[in-house]
């Protein structure tokens, strides 16, 4: 009997007690930009599915390191450019709630231009409570570097400490050269949200403490 009680108490611990945060793999579920788009084969909804890379993921359930560490991107009209003789600006993603990140992944373009790579270069990330940059931002999740890559690219990940957002903003300043687009491939982000117990293991939790206390009745 104080066997049962003390399994008992370990496995409510086990549900209560805090574990490590899960590096799963989000996507914002809309992105919008003030840049444009060439022409509609390179819009910036491409950039937040994976129709152009090597393997394909689910939002929520793939691992984020392990899927970055081995995927990259070929596709050549899979991937957003801007319109023409836009080179800065702004790509806002609305994650439709509060997620908690840490990290960025984005596999880069291959294409050239006219004075150089039209590859994304130098970005800030900024973290809001709103979907509109123009009106101010909560804080910057810090300023970045993204080399110009070939064709296969693989991805770069950019780290950042963990925050609570639902909308961010990507602040392009720089390309690689190029003096009339700027553009990348695609774009996925590392989450860090606490797993929940799930209802099969709280359901189990109830049974083992209905079974216990009716022994201990008897």
């Amino acid at each position: 009997m104080k066997f049962l009680k003390n399994a008992y108490v370990i496995i409510l611990m086990s549900l209560l007690v805090p574990t490590a945060a899960n590096a799963t793999l989000i996507q914002a579920n809309t992105i919008s930009t003030n840049m444009g788009a060439i022409n509609p084969s390179f819009l910036i909804q491409d950039v937040i599915n994976p129709n152009g890379l090597s393997a394909l993921y689910v939002s929520g359930l793939t691992d984020f390191d392990s899927y970055v560490a081995g995927t990259t991107h070929s596709v050549a009209f899979e991937q957003w450019i801007s319109s023409e003789n836009i080179v800065t600006g702004i790509i806002s993603f609305d994650f439709g709630g509060n997620v908690s990140l840490n990290a960025m992944a984005l596999w880069n373009s291959s294409w050239g231009g006219s004075g150089g790579a039209i590859a994304v270069n130098q970005f800030e990330l900024l973290f809001d409570n709103d979907n509109n940059f123009g009106n101010g931002v909560i804080g910057s999740l810090g300023v970045f570097n993204a080399t110009n890559t070939n064709n296969p690219h693989p991805s770069e990940v950019f780290n950042f400490a963990s925050t609570s957002l639902q909308f961010l903003h990507m602040n392009i300043q720089s390309n690689h050269g190029a003096i009339s687009y700027s553009g990348f491939a695609d774009v996925v982000f590392r989450s860090t949200d606490m797993p929940e117990p799930t209802s099969l293991a709280l359901f189990g939790l109830s049974l083992f403490g209905l079974v216990f206390f009716r022994k201990r009745k008897v």
